[in-house]
């Protein structure tokens, strides 16, 4: 699954962690979703998935591709990036 991160944890030498938020700009961000569209566009078929399997795909691509008109900032994007359907997971 192509999601972007959030934070980095990156293990120091005591143990502890030390944790690094990733900010990331529109630009990483549509290449996150195009990435994703093209991953999703080897499931959708002419005849599958069907029913509500294939409405969940359909509802999911068109998330990803509503993205950057949905949110006016890169760090709300991240917090609300979609779920792909959960008979994907």
């Amino acid at each position: 699954m192509v999601y972007p991160v959030l934070e980095y944890w990156n293990q120091q030498e005591d143990g502890t962690y030390e944790v690094t938020p990733v900010e990331y700009d529109w630009k990483q961000l549509r290449a996150f979703r195009n990435a994703e569209l093209i991953r999703m566009d080897e499931h959708l078929k002419e005849d599958y998935p069907t029913g509500d399997d294939r409405q969940a795909l359909l509802d999911y691509r068109q998330a990803l591709r509503d993205i950057p008109q949905n949110y006016e900032d890169e760090s709300e994007a991240v917090a609300n990036w979609p779920t792909r359907p959960e008979w994907m997971m």
